[in-house]
């Protein structure tokens, strides 16, 4: 009797110091930065010039803008905002997360959610770029393209 309460009592220090360290894992942030950038692409209309063209593919910095992000793999309109991201001029950013996988995307798709004509647009659902959070603080490099908006059609 005397053997299986010390065993009984060994069980519940270990379950608890389990506990206590997988809490402290979840609750652990890492510091996360890096410069986002992008180019954008051709969305119909008259014809663009070769200049135009290669202005566009033009990889630029994200500057000083907005950036929603979300937990998970796939973006899910509607679905809340983790946390919200600024670039500078220089299309740097900083901040922290805890381990895990999240994805981004631009204002102009968080804003887009809103909006009676978007209900149902694949474009929503696309993330503009990744995060993974593997357990020690990133220093990252991410690029995304502005793409078209299929969903409001073009103006006449």
């Amino acid at each position: 009797m005397k053997n299986i309460l010390i065993l009984l009592f060994a069980c519940l220090i270990f379950q608890s110091c389990k506990k206590e360290n997988d809490v402290e894992m979840m609750g652990s942030k890492f510091k996360i930065s890096g410069n986002i950038y992008n180019n954008a692409i051709y969305c119909g209309g008259a014809a663009p010039s070769e200049e135009l063209l290669n202005y566009l593919a033009t990889e630029r910095p994200s500057a000083n803008s907005k950036f929603y992000i979300r937990k998970g793999n796939i973006n899910k309109p509607g679905e809340e905002i983790y946390k919200v991201i600024h670039t500078d001029a220089n299309g740097f950013f900083t901040t922290e997360l805890p381990k895990g996988k999240y994805i981004a995307i631009t204002a102009e798709k968080f804003n887009a959610e809103t909006l009676p004509q978007m209900e149902g647009c694949g474009w929503l659902k696309k993330q503009d770029f990744k995060i993974i959070v593997t357990g020690e603080d990133l220093n990252s490099k991410s690029h995304f393209t502005v793409d078209c908006n299929p969903c409001l059609g073009s103006p006449n």
